[in-house]
């Protein structure tokens, strides 16, 4: 099963998470300056999302309380950011 990381909110935030995303396998944007992420299996964009908040709190020492991971590693805010991970089926 593919899995695919949609990031919407602001621009700032929005290509911080992006760039602190790796290992993808496409990228397409959407509208307003969103973007989808896309992997191979769900295990690796969940991998990606705990690498991307690492990356982010070791960048940014300045995060604020709504900023996180959520427990079950689907859910990413950073700044007026946020990206989910979306399971697609095909």
């Amino acid at each position: 099963m593919k899995a695919q990381i949609h990031i919407t909110g602001q621009i700032g935030g929005n290509f911080r998470l992006l760039h602190a995303l790796s290992n993808y396998t496409q990228k397409e944007d959407g509208m307003f300056n969103s973007f989808y992420v896309c992997y191979d299996t769900i295990g690796e964009a969940k991998q990606a999302m705990r690498a991307a908040w690492k990356a982010i709190k070791n960048i940014d020492d300045n995060t604020s309380w709504r900023d996180g991971l959520s427990k079950d590693l689907c859910t990413l805010n950073y700044d007026a950011s946020t990206a989910r991970l979306n399971k697609i089926q095909h």
